[in-house]
């Protein structure tokens, strides 16, 4: 009765293991396969996006956006190469993109506490109620103030430009969810800010 030997076993286990075996089978639309291949590099991705954006809040979606385009172009992948360096390479495209975006937006899009502060000042309530929406809009202003750069486009491209979030996440590659998610987010940590700051007046 034959046996079969522990390294035997562990070179078998990593052969059914193998990026290059997992990419062949994820092409054929196992999705299992793809699934195995977004476990074994997806920190690989998290940790490339964090050396560049820090702890940015965007590091999550940046990365599961990166996993949705190497899905979308799995086809394209040549086996000569990595799959490791043909995955950075996508995240690397999706950063620039997320990055020149923001720097457009920052350029083209006033801020939106100055058009905010420009409303209050047509205000016809009394100065009770203004002197109170002053209060609230210099902590608003302060508190976009503390929030990264692209976080701050999100927000006046949704609110004073009036995009919708289905148009933003076209114009990001991004999906609408992602987008909806993202400005929930914003909006729960402006609130907390502004009660925070307001709360010491």
């Amino acid at each position: 009765m034959s046996t079969i030997s522990n390294d035997s076993l562990v070179e078998s286990m990593e052969d059914i293991y193998s990026p290059k075996l997992l990419v062949q089978q994820a092409k054929q639309g196992c999705l299992d396969s793809f699934h195995q291949l977004v476990m074994d590099h997806q920190q690989l991705v998290r940790l490339y996006l964090a050396r560049r954006l820090g702890k940015d809040a965007e590091i999550e979606d940046l990365s599961q956006e990166v996993f949705v385009v190497a899905f979308q172009r799995l086809g394209t992948f040549r086996a000569d190469s990595q799959f490791s360096t043909w995955l950075i390479g996508i995240a690397r495209n999706k950063l620039m993109q997320h990055l020149r975006e923001c720097v457009r937006q920052r350029h083209r899009n006033r801020d939106f506490a100055d058009i905010a502060l420009q409303r209050l000042e047509q205000a016809s309530e009394s100065q009770d109620l203004v002197e109170e929406q002053a209060q609230y809009l210099a902590a608003l202003r302060s508190c976009l103030g503390e929030l990264p750069e692209d976080s701050r486009c999100l927000i006046d491209q949704f609110y004073f430009e009036k995009k919708p979030s289905h148009e933003i996440a076209q114009a990001q590659q991004r999906s609408s969810g992602a987008i909806r998610m993202k400005l929930m987010r914003l909006r729960e940590l402006l609130q907390k800010c502004i009660l925070t700051k307001t709360a010491s007046h």
